[in-house]
C-alpha cells in the first residue's frame, strides 16, 4: 500500500502534496473527500478539485492511505 501525503482541509477533504510519479488519474494539488476507517487512518475517496496540473481524467477513485500532515 501507498502512503500519499497531503493537508488536512478541515471539511472532510485533503489536498495531496506529494504523490508518488506512477500514481495515474491523480496529481499534486487535487482535492479528495476523505474517510477514515475504524483505526483512524484517512482514505482517500474521489477527487471533488483538481489542481491545474491535473490528468484530463473527470473522476478517480484512489485506494491510498494518507498521511495528513500539518503544512498549510
Amino acid at each position: 500500500m501507498e502512503s500519499l501525503w497531503a493537508v488536512d482541509q478541515s471539511d472532510g477533504t485533503a489536498r495531496f502534496d506529494k504523490i508518488p510519479w506512477f500514481v495515474r488519474g491523480i496529481a499534486c494539488g487535487d482535492i479528495v473527500a476523505t474517510e477514515p476507517d475504524e483505526e483512524g487512518v484517512r482514505w482517500a475517496g474521489e477527487v471533488v478539485r483538481r489542481s491545474r496540473t491535473a490528468p484530463s481524467a473527470s473522476s478517480c477513485a484512489v485506494a491510498a492511505a494518507l498521511e495528513l500532515c500539518g503544512r498549510a
